[in-house]
Protein backbone atom coordinates (compact mmCIF):
# COMPACT_ATOMS: atom_id res chain seq x y z
CA UNK A 1 0.00 0.00 0.00
CA UNK A 2 1.48 3.29 -1.39
CA UNK A 3 1.23 6.21 1.69
CA UNK A 4 -1.57 7.81 0.80
CA UNK A 5 -3.73 4.77 0.53
CA UNK A 6 -2.43 4.41 4.46
CA UNK A 7 -2.85 7.60 5.34
CA UNK A 8 -6.56 7.54 4.38
CA UNK A 9 -6.82 4.23 6.16
CA UNK A 10 -5.69 6.25 9.13
CA UNK A 11 -8.04 9.23 8.63
CA UNK A 12 -10.73 6.78 8.60
CA UNK A 13 -9.63 4.85 11.40
CA UNK A 14 -9.79 7.85 13.45
CA UNK A 15 -13.25 9.63 11.58
CA UNK A 16 -16.60 9.58 13.49
CA UNK A 17 -18.46 8.05 11.13
CA UNK A 18 -22.14 8.77 10.37
CA UNK A 19 -21.46 11.26 12.97
CA UNK A 20 -22.95 14.24 10.91
CA UNK A 21 -25.72 12.00 8.59
CA UNK A 22 -28.72 14.25 8.12
CA UNK A 23 -26.64 17.54 8.60
CA UNK A 24 -26.14 19.52 5.33
CA UNK A 25 -22.74 21.10 4.90
CA UNK A 26 -21.78 23.13 2.32
CA UNK A 27 -21.79 21.30 -1.10
CA UNK A 28 -18.80 22.61 -3.32
CA UNK A 29 -19.71 20.13 -6.08
CA UNK A 30 -23.52 19.78 -6.78
CA UNK A 31 -24.01 17.57 -3.74
CA UNK A 32 -27.66 17.11 -2.74
CA UNK A 33 -28.48 16.33 0.85
CA UNK A 34 -31.09 13.82 2.06
CA UNK A 35 -32.60 13.53 5.43
CA UNK A 36 -32.88 9.78 6.71
CA UNK A 37 -31.90 6.25 6.65
CA UNK A 38 -34.42 4.71 5.09
CA UNK A 39 -33.69 6.95 1.71
CA UNK A 40 -30.38 6.52 2.09
CA UNK A 41 -29.94 2.86 1.81
CA UNK A 42 -32.78 2.82 -0.88
CA UNK A 43 -30.01 5.45 -2.71
CA UNK A 44 -27.38 3.45 -2.08
CA UNK A 45 -28.51 0.29 -3.71
CA UNK A 46 -29.64 1.94 -6.67
CA UNK A 47 -28.44 1.11 -10.16
CA UNK A 48 -28.01 4.46 -10.93
CA UNK A 49 -25.28 4.52 -7.75
CA UNK A 50 -24.04 0.79 -8.57
CA UNK A 51 -23.57 2.19 -12.32
CA UNK A 52 -21.98 5.18 -11.80
CA UNK A 53 -19.39 3.91 -9.05
CA UNK A 54 -18.50 0.88 -11.94
CA UNK A 55 -18.38 3.60 -14.37
CA UNK A 56 -15.75 5.24 -12.55
CA UNK A 57 -13.95 2.79 -11.82
CA UNK A 58 -14.16 1.44 -15.36
CA UNK A 59 -12.78 4.70 -16.40
CA UNK A 60 -10.24 4.39 -14.06
CA UNK A 61 -8.52 1.28 -14.60
CA UNK A 62 -8.95 2.02 -18.66
CA UNK A 63 -7.12 4.57 -18.60
CA UNK A 64 -4.11 2.94 -16.43
CA UNK A 65 -4.42 -0.58 -19.32
CA UNK A 66 -3.91 2.21 -21.84
CA UNK A 67 -1.27 4.32 -20.53
CA UNK A 68 0.52 2.14 -17.25
CA UNK A 69 -0.41 -1.69 -18.40
CA UNK A 70 2.51 -2.22 -16.18
CA UNK A 71 1.24 -0.65 -13.28
CA UNK A 72 -2.31 -1.70 -13.89
CA UNK A 73 -1.21 -5.53 -13.94
CA UNK A 74 -0.87 -4.81 -10.01
CA UNK A 75 -4.53 -4.28 -9.47
CA UNK A 76 -5.46 -7.04 -8.08
CA UNK A 77 -2.54 -7.47 -5.81
CA UNK A 78 -3.23 -4.22 -4.31
CA UNK A 79 -7.23 -5.15 -3.93
CA UNK A 80 -5.64 -7.91 -1.86
CA UNK A 81 -3.77 -6.25 0.45
CA UNK A 82 -6.68 -3.54 0.72
CA UNK A 83 -9.57 -5.56 0.96
CA UNK A 84 -8.70 -7.81 4.29
CA UNK A 85 -7.30 -4.15 6.36
CA UNK A 86 -10.25 -2.03 4.76
CA UNK A 87 -12.96 -5.23 6.06
CA UNK A 88 -11.96 -5.29 9.59
CA UNK A 89 -12.06 -1.76 9.64
CA UNK A 90 -15.64 -1.22 7.73
CA UNK A 91 -16.94 -3.42 10.27
CA UNK A 92 -15.52 -2.15 13.44
CA UNK A 93 -16.16 1.71 12.59
CA UNK A 94 -20.33 0.78 11.33
CA UNK A 95 -20.82 -1.50 14.64
CA UNK A 96 -19.49 1.84 16.58
CA UNK A 97 -21.42 4.02 14.77
CA UNK A 98 -24.51 1.68 15.40
CA UNK A 99 -23.74 1.76 19.06
CA UNK A 100 -23.64 5.59 19.24
CA UNK A 101 -26.91 6.04 17.44
CA UNK A 102 -25.09 7.22 14.09
CA UNK A 103 -26.67 4.75 11.61
CA UNK A 104 -29.16 1.81 12.52
CA UNK A 105 -27.48 -2.01 12.67
CA UNK A 106 -28.52 -3.12 9.84
CA UNK A 107 -26.95 -0.67 7.39
CA UNK A 108 -24.86 -3.15 4.59
CA UNK A 109 -21.47 -2.79 5.06
CA UNK A 110 -21.15 -4.32 1.82
CA UNK A 111 -22.10 -0.97 0.37
CA UNK A 112 -19.36 0.95 1.99
CA UNK A 113 -16.79 -1.37 1.38
CA UNK A 114 -16.87 -1.37 -2.03
CA UNK A 115 -17.14 1.90 -2.34
CA UNK A 116 -14.14 2.61 -0.22
CA UNK A 117 -11.84 -0.42 -1.53
CA UNK A 118 -12.57 1.24 -4.90
CA UNK A 119 -11.54 5.20 -3.13
CA UNK A 120 -8.03 3.15 -1.99
CA UNK A 121 -6.98 1.96 -5.23
CA UNK A 122 -8.24 5.08 -6.93
CA UNK A 123 -5.35 6.43 -3.86
CA UNK A 124 -3.07 3.64 -5.30
CA UNK A 125 -2.99 4.91 -8.74
CA UNK A 126 -3.28 8.66 -8.14
CA UNK A 127 0.33 9.39 -9.60
CA UNK A 128 -0.60 8.40 -12.64
CA UNK A 129 -4.41 9.00 -13.18
CA UNK A 130 -7.16 11.36 -10.80
CA UNK A 131 -9.94 10.20 -9.91
CA UNK A 132 -12.21 12.97 -8.54
CA UNK A 133 -15.43 10.76 -7.91
CA UNK A 134 -13.90 8.86 -5.51
CA UNK A 135 -11.64 11.67 -4.01
CA UNK A 136 -14.91 13.12 -3.43
CA UNK A 137 -17.08 10.40 -1.74
CA UNK A 138 -13.94 9.30 0.48
CA UNK A 139 -14.18 12.91 1.61
CA UNK A 140 -17.37 12.73 2.72
CA UNK A 141 -16.98 9.46 4.70
CA UNK A 142 -14.47 11.19 6.05
CA UNK A 143 -16.52 14.44 7.29
CA UNK A 144 -19.15 11.81 8.99
CA UNK A 145 -21.38 11.31 6.00
CA UNK A 146 -22.68 8.52 3.75
CA UNK A 147 -22.08 9.04 0.22
CA UNK A 148 -25.29 7.67 -0.84
CA UNK A 149 -26.19 7.83 -4.60
CA UNK A 150 -26.21 9.97 -7.36
CA UNK A 151 -28.17 12.93 -8.66
CA UNK A 152 -29.14 12.24 -12.07
CA UNK A 153 -29.09 8.91 -14.81
CA UNK A 154 -25.75 7.12 -14.87
CA UNK A 155 -26.06 7.83 -18.73
CA UNK A 156 -24.54 11.34 -17.79
CA UNK A 157 -21.86 10.72 -15.24
CA UNK A 158 -19.47 13.20 -15.21
CA UNK A 159 -17.48 14.17 -12.24
CA UNK A 160 -15.00 17.00 -11.85
CA UNK A 161 -13.51 18.60 -8.69
CA UNK A 162 -16.45 20.93 -8.64
CA UNK A 163 -19.05 18.98 -10.47
CA UNK A 164 -19.93 15.90 -8.63
CA UNK A 165 -23.67 15.94 -8.00
CA UNK A 166 -23.40 12.83 -5.06
CA UNK A 167 -26.51 12.69 -3.21
CA UNK A 168 -25.14 12.54 1.08
CA UNK A 169 -26.77 11.69 4.30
Amino acid sequence: MNDLTKAFLARLSEAAWFENVGRPEESPCGEIFIFDWEKAIISSTSTVFTDVTQDATNKLTTFLDIEYPKEYLLWNKKVKNIRPVLSSLVTRKVQEAARKGFCPPTVSTDIVRWTLVKACLALEYSDYCKSPYFEILAEWYLRGHFPCGWAGEAEEFKCSANNCPLIIF
